[in-house]
């Protein structure tokens, strides 16, 4: 597959002839997504940049990408900077994707519920006594600058994992990882059962209290007392099963209830984020100066 913005006329990867507008093109597998970096860079020739990668989330790695270059003029300018600044503002949207086939029992208080969260509860307490399922993103996309131990690997052979010892794992530094954050806490005692779904390869669950306490520091979200209190973690005979960029949950707790992390490989949609409407609102002024300095040229 390839994609260009303008003149799309190559049939391989060459740099096209053209006084005016110069593509290059790397073909990709279509079957991995397409990453935007935004937004481009501009070299002292006056060429626009806009770059694009492929990225294999099984394996955790970028594998190809195409770039862009565009020889400057009022009317480039604004057909590169516009798509950059439309793409930033539609795509964003956040890795937790979704919480399905919510169900379960409790023996008090308000009828079951899932839900995530961009809001999350600050400081966390022990007994939220909701009967709600709560979820939301930590740190994205995180390169790890020391072994993360977990509790559970979606594969025990892959080459980033490694056995700690105690029936738990090592997922190597170097590794790019994103976090989620999982709660549940019935009133009394309940079981819930749910399919979460994520934008990306889940890697691995933290839930026992030493391994919680340990990764706070690197994959906690910013700003949120994580209040580090003792059997925050999964009961024994919790499941939690791991399929691809799914994870389906059957949990029961009382009190206080269960919390675990969730990691999974590179993050597609994190690596955009949602510009505010004033800088937006700016940025386009100064596409609409550009333009006219063109015509005037």
């Amino acid at each position: 597959m390839a994609i260009c913005l303008a003149d799309c006329k190559a049939s391989s990867s060459t740099w096209l002839p053209n006084a005016h507008r110069r593509l290059h093109f790397f073909y990709l597998n279509s079957h991995l997504p397409l990453i935007p970096y935004l937004p481009p860079s501009i070299d002292n020739s006056g060429l626009i940049f806009a770059s694009f990668e492929n990225v294999d989330q099984h394996n955790n790695k970028r594998i190809g990408k195409v770039t862009m270059p565009i020889y400057q003029s009022a009317k480039i300018w604004l057909a590169a900077l516009t798509f950059t600044l439309l793409s930033s503002a539609f795509s964003a949207r956040a890795t937790l994707v979704s919480i399905d086939n919510c169900s379960g029992s409790v023996t008090e208080g308000p009828a079951i519920s899932c839900e995530i969260t961009e809001d999350p509860p600050n400081p966390i307490t022990k007994n939220p006594n909701n009967n709600k399922l709560l979820a939301w993103d930590e740190v994205q996309n995180h390169t790890l600058t020391a072994p993360l131990q977990v509790d559970r690997v979606f594969d025990e052979n892959a080459s980033f994992i490694s056995d700690a010892g105690n029936g738990d794992y090592f997922i190597a530094t170097g590794t790019i990882v994103s976090s989620h954050y999982v709660q549940w806490d019935p009133k009394k005692r309940g079981s819930i059962a749910a399919d979460i779904v994520l934008d990306s390869q889940v890697f691995a669950y933290i839930t026992s209290d030493a391994n919680l306490f340990a990764s706070d520091s690197a994959l906690a979200l910013p700003g949120i007392d994580y209040n580090d209190f003792n059997l925050r973690g999964l009961e024994s005979g919790d499941s939690t099963l791991f399929d691809g960029a799914n994870t389906a949950i059957a949990w029961t707790a009382s009190s206080p209830g269960d919390w675990t992390r969730l990691i999974t490989a590179y993050s597609p949609a994190a690596e955009i984020s949602e510009p505010a409407p004033l800088p937006l609102f700016l940025a386009s002024l100064v596409l609409i100066g550009l333009a006219r300095q063109g015509k005037r040229k």
